[in-house]
């Protein structure tokens, strides 16, 4: 058993658990890899599965696992015509030989709530010398679980067709934007509330979408301010936007949002914070395996005017890409410790 720590560098807590781990497993076989630049997560997997690693544990938050996650599925790309969708490009029963482990230590932390047994250090420790025990004396492990994972196509910010697997949510329309302007945000605020911040902000100026959606066999057009692509239950610093969703069903849960002012954005936030469902009439819900979105026309009033603009796409917290996007729940896909 090799088991590899892929470790947020900027995250001073990432790095304090990351030692933690170490001190509390001793005699297990682990090697440390910890980024020194932004996004480089994807690249330190790929680096710990040249050495060897079966056993991956990523500390950071909700953007740090998308980034290791993404590295772990692309390394096993079988040769083949690279006109072919991504996921068919995978090898997939290599992908779930290796074991990964998430350990909390970002800014959200959301995706780790939707898992139905999320360990603390002290019981993932225990596994981690457990698992390495029986790997001495070849004994089969019987704790492992595994969970879906998301899959998108969409268009980057050039127009140029880009494909990214996702874990927790994906969000079309004013999320996004939120997202994009966090950013912008001082940041003495800390990060729960220059996020709250910038969803107030946007909620004023953000122009409505009208788009065509399509879950499976069913079809929507109309007009929305969120489309929520999800294949966890939160986002957004602890918001259940999803109550019903599931890692293991096999299917996203995709709600579509009004526009709401102020007024009604506070009385849904409440909900939202209990993980209770939106009551708000305008929201719609779908359950599917498979999710198209594309863009009519941004609108202000009269659906008939205004120039079409471009809806920006969010996965797991960061900025990806524009829309029409593509999704689609690839089940089982992830052997989790």
């Amino acid at each position: 058993m090799n088991v590899a720590l892929l470790v947020h560098g900027q995250k001073q807590n990432a790095l304090r658990k990351g030692r933690r781990i170490q001190q509390l497993c001793d005699g297990v076989k682990i090697k440390t890899y910890t980024s020194t630049a932004p996004i480089q997560g994807f690249q330190l997997c790929q680096e710990a599965l040249d050495q060897g690693s079966d056993t991956l544990i990523f500390l950071g938050g909700d953007g740090w696992f998308n980034e290791c996650i993404n590295g772990l599925c692309q390394y096993y790309q079988v040769p083949g015509s690279s006109s072919q969708p991504l996921k068919t490009r995978i090898d997939w029963t290599s992908v779930k030989q290796i074991k990964v482990g998430f350990v909390p230590a970002g800014s959200g932390n959301d995706f780790v709530k939707s898992l139905e047994d999320p360990k603390g250090i002290t019981s993932l420790c225990e596994q981690l010398i457990s698992d390495s025990a029986k790997d001495e004396h070849s004994k089969k492990d019987t704790q492992l679980r595994h969970i879906d994972l998301g899959y998108a196509r969409f268009m980057d910010e050039h127009g140029a067709s880009k494909e990214q697997f996702f874990l927790n949510i994906a969000d079309v329309g004013m999320g996004s934007q939120a997202v994009k302007r966090r950013e912008t945000m001082p940041s003495w605020l800390g990060s729960m509330l220059r996020y709250y911040a910038a969803i107030v902000s946007t909620i004023g100026s953000f122009r409505p979408i009208h788009c065509a959606i399509t879950v499976d066999e069913d079809q929507w057009e109309g007009e929305v301010s969120n489309a929520v692509v999800a294949n966890g239950r939160y986002f957004g610093h602890g918001l259940c936007v999803a109550p019903y969703a599931s890692v293991t069903d096999g299917e996203l849960d995709i709600l579509l949002l009004p526009s709401f002012g102020l007024i009604d954005f506070a009385k849904q936030f409440f909900n939202l914070k209990k993980g209770r469902p939106l009551t708000h009439p305008g929201v719609k819900t779908f359950r599917g395996r498979h999710v198209d979105i594309r863009i009519r026309q941004n609108i202000r009033g009269n659906s008939q005017q205004g120039p079409t603009q471009a809806a920006d796409l969010e996965m797991d917290g960061d900025h990806v890409g524009m829309i029409p996007v593509r999704f689609e729940c690839l089940s089982e896909r992830l052997t989790i410790l």
